[in-house]
């Protein structure tokens, strides 16, 4: 693995590399922390996450991608927790949950799913806590 970039630098472009020499993690540091589209990806050359930071903590929407090229997870960040819509799914691409964060906490309607796609079942949060 190598990296470009100084680990305790305040700005710029850092990126870190496989072994094999394809990239592995990209992104830029404002004032040491990181800042804006950071990109990783597998040894294949295949992404596997984006996430969006502003002053170091993730903002915006982050999302993962399964080797094979499936969307995993997408979730929204504000000032580092999540808030906003959460969504994840299994490797063939149907979805496997989706819900909401609201501060960090879960809220409302959350829905669970089966591999098949059909409902497996559903619960209502408010602060985190069903009811």
């Amino acid at each position: 693995m190598s990296r470009h970039g100084k680990c305790d630098q305040e700005d710029g472009l850092w990126t870190e590399l496989h072994d094999n020499g394809q990239k592995k993690k990209e992104g830029r540091f404002k004032d040491g922390k990181k800042d804006g589209l950071w990109i990783e990806w597998y040894d294949d050359g295949q992404k596997s996450r984006e996430t969006n930071y502003c002053a170091g903590e993730s903002n915006g929407q982050g999302t993962t991608w399964y080797d094979n090229g499936q969307k995993s997870r997408e979730i929204h960040y504000k000032a580092g927790r999540p808030d906003g819509p959460w969504t994840t799914w299994w490797r063939d691409g149907k979805k496997k949950r989706v819900g909401r964060f609201a501060g960090g906490k879960k809220a409302g309607i959350w829905i669970w799913y089966h591999e098949d796609g059909t409902e497996r079942h559903r619960v209502t949060y408010e602060n985190s806590i069903e009811g």
